[in-house]
């Protein structure tokens, strides 16, 4: 594989954590002030359900 590949699956890796990040952060969340303790157990609980009760496709 070349370097130009690898990088390029990179790129698409990193466009689905984007797309993963942008959903639950505007869709998962309600918009508060949080503690980073508070974010964190937010995230957590998202992480968890997800496959269960949250849903993602990438066209």
């Amino acid at each position: 594989m070349s370097l130009e590949a690898s990088g390029e699956q990179a790129v698409a890796r990193l466009n689905r954590v984007e797309k993963l990040w942008r959903k639950m952060k505007y869709e998962g969340m309600t918009c508060k002030a949080r503690s980073s303790a508070v974010l964190e157990a937010d995230v957590d609980q998202i992480l968890a359900g997800f496959s269960s009760e949250y849903r993602m496709t990438f066209c």
